[in-house]
């Protein structure tokens, strides 16, 4: 079964591989050894390859920021410009706005390498609207 939950694919890899067992049966069934020698090979190379070596949107590695600010700070365009001076894609995003006067910030975010406490230290620094900060990592594929 193939799920998918908003940018997230689950499953695509383990029914690709159910569907290419079916393939080997059916091959081996009607005698095509030669063929079926050489996909088998091939799938085990592959798998090892791509498993080792992340491709496309593997290759970025995501963090999950949440900001607690004052409202009417200009919050908004300033996360968007640090956003783009760190190369980072916003994949999901949840903006709250209590009563009490402030916002909640709830957005994942990759990029090639995960923000640095560093680059989240520098930034939080810079502004004084923002209350609370939290940064979990997101890990997008397998070890």
């Amino acid at each position: 079964m193939i799920f998918k939950d908003g940018s997230n694919i689950k499953g695509l890899t383990t029914a690709a591989g159910i569907w290419f067992t079916a393939g080997v049966g059916l091959a081996i069934g009607a005698g095509m050894y030669l063929i079926v020698a050489f996909s088998v090979v091939m799938f085990f190379v592959l798998q090892y390859v791509l498993y080792r070596v992340p491709i496309g949107g593997d290759a970025y590695e995501g963090n999950r920021l949440q900001f607690v600010v004052k409202v009417g700070q200009n919050f908004d365009k300033a996360l968007h410009e640090q956003l783009e001076d760190w190369e980072a894609r916003v994949t999901e995003s949840k903006i709250t706005r209590s009563s009490d006067g402030t916002s909640e910030y709830n957005i994942v975010v990759r990029r090639r390498t995960e923000i640095s406490y560093a680059e989240l230290k520098d930034f939080v620094t810079s502004r004084d609207d923002i209350i609370s900060v939290s940064s979990t990592s997101v890990h997008t594929h397998m070890p």
